[in-house]
Formats: structure tokens, sequence, C-alpha cells
């Protein structure tokens, strides 16, 4: 009698399937890496042709050798010491901008879009004013392909600090989104619209009589608008916002919220400019805290202690707490004309008027 021996096909065919996943896997591998190199290609074309259309222009552009970087799961192009400098030209401000290190990215799960990452100390020069600033995060994202699904552009930070002239400026964290074609709002004159949406939390401005009298922190702020109007040929601020304003310009602002100290409350406004170009509008606001926050702005001479006292009289009058508790609230109309802010026709604020250059070299 004699041993079988084992049967040696199971064996070949186990071999076979490991050789042919590892052949799929380095194919896997190559098929990626020409990929994110071909992507890396891409970014440095493009990024080329435009520096090349933006010095056509007269512009002034500098940077440090690009590199490529960011795989796998990244394709990346970085570039040091970015300087873009724009003249002044047709009434606009001359404008500047200097970064440490710029990254031009793509990468999933928004391949179809090109993120700018802006590292290290940064300075924005606008006509005479020069503002330093830097943050942990500080990206914009941009559409590669053209068409109303991909007009989106987004803005988004964290850990921003900079120096305005007005004063020191921190904030937390914060995202801008601008979506061309967006409806425009009833009234308006039918042209695209510019939406935009603006989210903020932890924002400390420079110190004020308002920061004295609410607090040094803006908690949370949010606002979702449409910009409408037939867009101005360039020219000086001035002609630009008055061009604007005759060809139907309006602000909706269906969804405006701040929770500042005392204060709590959301608004629906429309915004206009008048005569003398400075904003009009009415609307609807709707406030928590209004009796602390009239003391305090009271306290703070930022609104005169009759008018504090009248305010309070009409919300204690037509303030309700709301079905799902807390604190009571009143809904009130508010019409902002000739630089005064009115609450149920009483005034409250006067603002600083708009100083719109109108020479064109500021």
């Amino acid at each position: 009698m004699t041993d079988a021996k084992p049967p040696r096909r199971p064996r070949r065919r186990a071999r076979r399937a490991v050789f042919g996943v590892l052949a799929l896997a380095t194919l896997a591998a190559a098929a990626h890496g020409l990929a994110w190199h071909w992507a890396t290609g891409a970014i440095a074309v493009g990024m080329s042709d435009w520096v090349t259309q933006r010095r056509a222009e007269g512009w002034s552009i500098d940077h440090g050798p690009p590199t490529r970087g960011g795989w796998p799961f990244a394709a990346h192009l970085a570039m040091d010491d970015v300087r873009i400098e724009a003249p002044a030209r047709a009434g606009q401000p001359g404008l500047a901008h200097q970064a440490g290190r710029v990254v031009l990215q793509i990468a999933p799960p928004q391949p179809d879009r090109l993120r700018i990452l802006f590292e290290g100390p940064q300075r924005l020069r606008l006509g005479g004013a020069e503002i330093p600033f830097a943050a942990e995060r500080f990206v914009l994202a941009l559409p590669l392909a053209a068409g109303p699904s991909h007009a989106a552009v987004e803005f988004d930070t964290a850990g921003l600090e900079m120096l305005l002239p007005a004063g020191p400026v921190q904030v937390r964290a914060a995202r801008i989104v601008l979506v061309k074609g967006a409806a425009a709002p009833r009234g308006a004159e039918a042209e695209p619209a510019l939406g935009i949406t603006l989210q903020a939390a932890g924002v400390v401005p420079p110190p004020s009589a308002l920061t004295a009298a609410l607090g040094r922190e803006v908690e949370q702020l949010s606002a979702e608008g449409v910009l409408a109007g037939t867009p101005p040929l360039p020219g000086p601020p001035a002609v630009m916002a008055a061009g604007w304003r005759d060809g139907g310009g309006v602000l909706e602002l269906p969804a405006l919220a701040l929770r500042w100290g005392p204060l709590s409350g959301d608004a629906r406004l429309t915004l206009a400019l008048d005569a003398a170009l400075q904003p009009q509008g009415r609307g609807t606001l709707r406030l928590a805290g209004a009796p602390a926050a009239l003391d305090a702005l009271a306290g703070a001479g930022l609104i005169d202690a009759g008018a504090a006292r009248a305010g309070q009289g009409v919300v204690a009058l037509l303030a309700r707490t709301p079905p799902e508790g807390g604190p009571p609230r009143v809904e009130l109309p508010m019409v902002l004309a000739n630089g005064t802010l009115s609450v149920a026709r009483v005034p409250l604020l006067r603002l600083v008027p708009i100083a719109w250059p109108a020479t064109r070299g500021w």
C-alpha cells in the first residue's frame, strides 16, 4: 500500500491568486502615481499661465521655486515668499499681498476645486492701508470648472489675528461662501445676483465704546444674503457705488443673527444706497435681552438715556415668551434712513457716514 501524494493544484491556484492581487496592487499604485504626477503638473501649468497673464497686465509677482508634494492623499504645489502686487488703475486702489508660503492643492473629497492655503505671516495692502495678519487656517477654495453648479467661492479661516487701522481683531472661526447666479430678490433688476453666506464665531473687534457696553467678544454672527443690481463700470469707488445704486442695486438679508453679550437676536433687512451714497433700508428685528442691552448702550454713551427708556417701554409692552421657552423676545420694525437707525419709530443709533473716496489715488 502506497501513500497518496497531496494534490498540487490548490497550492498553484493560491500562488496565482496572490500574484494576481500583487499585480493589481502594483498597477493601481502606478496609476495613482501617474494621476498624482499629472495633477501636480496641471497645477504647475495653470499657475504659470496665470502668472504670465497677470504680468502682461502690469502685475508684479515673485515667489520661490515651486515644489510638488502631497502624495498619496493630495496633489499640491507649494511656493515660499510669495509677493503679488496689482497696480492702481481706472480709479481702483493698488493691491498687494505677501505670504510666507502658498500651497495650491487638489484633494478628495472635492477634486473639482482648487484649494489655496496661505501659511505663515501675511500682509495685505489696499491703497494706503496696510494690514498684517496670520492664521492657523486661511484657505480659499475656487471652482475648477465653469457653470452654475461650480460657481461657489469659499473662504475658511480659524485662529485669525490681524491689525486693522482701528486696532487689533481676532476671529476664532469664520466661513464665507459666495455663489454667482443666485436668484435676485423680488422687485430687483433681473441681473445675475451674488449669494452671500457668512458664519463667524469668537470675533473680538477693536476696543471701543460698543465693546465696553456689550462685551469684548461677539459670540456668534451669521448672515445669508443676496447682492443684486447691474454691475458698475470700473472707476473711483464713489462713481462705482453710484452706478450700482442707479442700476437697482439692493442687498437682501433674509437671515441675520447675532449673539453679543446681553444681546441676542435675528433680523430681516433690505438695504440700498440713498442719494448721498449712504445705506438706507428697512426690516424686522427680533430680540432677546433688549432691556439689558439698551441699558449698556446708554451707559456707554452710545444712545441717549431717553431713547433707551422709550425703547425699554416698547419692549415691555410687546415682549412675548417663545413657545419653546427661554427669555422673552420682542419683534419690532426697524428703519435705517439719513444715517439714523430707528426701532419701532424710536431713534436709537446714529451711524458714522461712509466716506467714499472720489479720486483715483486713494
